[in-house]
């Protein structure tokens, strides 16, 4: 598999700490995105979500519905995080999303069409609806997006975004300049499945 990824985040205006993380880790030949983002923003959102990128981190081997409730009971005594997290199989051919809170996925396939996953109503560490599981489709040409809501659930790729996604670090830049919220902060992650190349 041949995954081009790039992330990046920005904190609420006039604030140097962000309340929205992400990461890419790979284990056990599967890779693993993650978009988190802490209640509200500043010191206390940024606290939260490092605990949770911690608590994560030490969970990558275990069932995603087993994460989860972890980062629950941990997260208890802070102000709580909105998680998603994507797994792409072995097999490069699937994708298995899960989310709590706010965070927004979907995955834009070479084809054309938009795919969003949903999230399950809750916040971590205060407790949230039983966990769903999505499988989707995931194949090289494929893109995944995932994003808080400092920016725009309905964001516009316009024509360009299919050749922009190939370039996921240029594209982050120009999202985040062209669309993010100036009243939160903003996360957002693009993976980006390469299609084979002829040679």
């Amino acid at each position: 598999m041949a995954f081009l990824v790039s992330m990046a985040t920005t904190p609420y205006p006039g604030e140097f700490e962000c309340g929205d993380l992400a990461a890419h880790w790979c284990s056990n030949h599967s890779h693993i995105f993650c978009m988190i983002d802490g209640l509200g923003h500043g010191a206390g959102a940024a606290q939260a979500a490092r605990q949770a990128l911690g608590c994560l981190t030490n969970q990558l081997s275990k069932p995603l519905e087993e994460a989860f409730l972890r980062c629950n009971e941990i997260l208890q005594a802070s102000r709580g995080v909105a998680v998603g997290i994507a797994m792409a199989s072995p097999d490069g051919q699937r994708l298995v999303y899960a989310g709590v809170g706010n965070t927004r996925a979907m995955v834009a396939h070479a084809d054309g069409s938009i795919e969003r996953l949903s999230s399950n109503n809750g916040i971590l560490g205060a407790g949230y609806q039983p966990l769903a599981c999505a499988t989707v489709r995931f194949a090289p040409g494929d893109t995944l997006l995932m994003f808080t809501d400092g920016l725009p659930e309905m964001l516009d790729f316009g024509a360009a975004a299919p050749r922009l996604f190939t370039q996921p670090a240029h594209y982050i830049r120009h999202v985040l300049h062209q669309w993010r919220s100036e009243r939160d902060d903003a996360g957002l992650l693009i993976c980006h499945y390469e299609a084979d190349r002829v040679l």
